[in-house]
């Protein structure tokens, strides 16, 4: 039981990493907990959004036979890309593999698309998280307004992620 804890904390940490990469390109990213679904992280921009598996492993390519079968099978609107990123332990991100996206929905796809082109959340840049306007260091949040749809998404999975 300890190892399946801290085989679980090693692959947070991977995914917080990718997170955090993901925030520097200007994404507003959402981590799926628990990894109930097919993906593990949200992220969504202006230009698009992406569908992220993170894996951790400490040697090999850390994919299993039928991962990326099984990924590109998500049926997933245009504009939207599934990503399989593999971190390896002491080297960092070692593999990403970008599967097709855009087989099939396009009423959703073209909600989403009206929506982000919308969105102010995505207009606005993405501000430093922290008490008093301090930032604290690989963190960012939205621009706070209560309207927006993704900022209340992003306070939902955080309320999520206390609980």
């Amino acid at each position: 039981m300890f190892s399946l804890g801290r085989n679980y904390r090693r692959g947070y940490l991977a995914e917080l990493r990718a997170k955090e990469e993901l925030e520097r390109q200007g994404y507003l990213v959402l981590r799926t907990a628990g990894s109930k679904g097919p993906f593990d992280l949200v992220a969504v921009r202006k230009d698009g959004v992406r569908l992220i598996q993170v894996k951790r492993c400490k040697d090999g390519n850390g994919i299993r036979p039928g991962d990326l079968r099984a990924l590109g099978e998500v049926p997933v609107p245009p504009g939207v890309t599934k990503e399989f990123w593999v971190w390896r332990d002491g080297e960092g991100f070692v593999r990403r593999e970008v599967l097709s996206g855009g087989d099939g929905a396009t009423a959703l796809a073209a909600a989403i698309r009206g929506f982000l082109e919308n969105c102010a959340v995505l207009e606005c840049r993405p501000r430093a998280q922290g008490s008093g306007g301090e930032g604290v260091l690989g963190t960012s949040v939205a621009c706070g307004t209560e309207s927006c749809p993704l900022e209340r998404m992003r306070r939902a999975s955080e309320k999520r992620s206390r609980a």
